[in-house]
C-alpha cells in the first residue's frame, strides 16, 4: 500500500470516528424538556394531550419541603386541596395540560394523577 492510500484511509477513519463521537454526544444529551417530562406520570401526559382542559386532581411532589408550590398552583389557576406533608406533596385540582406545565417548575419533583386508595383489609 502506498503512502497516499494510507493517508486517505487514516483520514477517513478520523472523520468516521469524529462523526461517531458527535452522534453519541447528540443522543446522550437529552434536552431539558425531555428530562422534565419524565417527572410526569405517563397517564397524565396522555390525558393532557387528548383532553388538555379536563379538570384533574393531581399529587404534586415538591423537590424541596420549603418550596412554595401552592403559589405556583394558584398562579396557574389551580386550587390546592390538601397538604401531604408526610410525602412532601400537595393535592391540587387544575386542567390536565396545566398540571403538565407545572412539572416544568424547578420546585416540582413529580406530578401524578390522584387515585382512589382502597384498604387492604376490605
Amino acid at each position: 500500500m502506498n503512502t497516499t492510500s494510507q493517508r486517505k484511509r487514516i483520514g477517513m477513519g478520523a472523520v468516521l470516528l469524529a462523526a461517531l463521537v458527535i452522534l453519541v454526544l447528540m443522543l446522550t444529551s437529552a434536552p431539558a424538556d425531555t428530562q422534565v417530562a419524565a417527572a410526569v406520570q405517563p397517564a397524565l401526559l396522555a390525558m393532557a394531550a387528548e383532553q388538555p382542559d379536563t379538570a384533574v386532581r393531581v399529587i404534586i411532589q415538591k423537590s424541596d419541603p420549603a418550596s412554595d408550590i401552592e403559589t405556583s398552583v394558584a398562579q396557574l389557576g389551580g386550587t390546592v386541596i390538601k397538604d401531604l406533608h408526610i410525602i412532601n406533596a400537595v393535592v391540587a385540582e387544575m386542567g390536565a395540560a396545566t398540571a403538565v406545565d407545572l412539572s416544568y417548575n424547578a420546585s416540582v419533583n413529580w406530578v401524578s394523577l390522584d387515585g382512589a386508595v382502597d384498604s387492604a383489609g376490605k
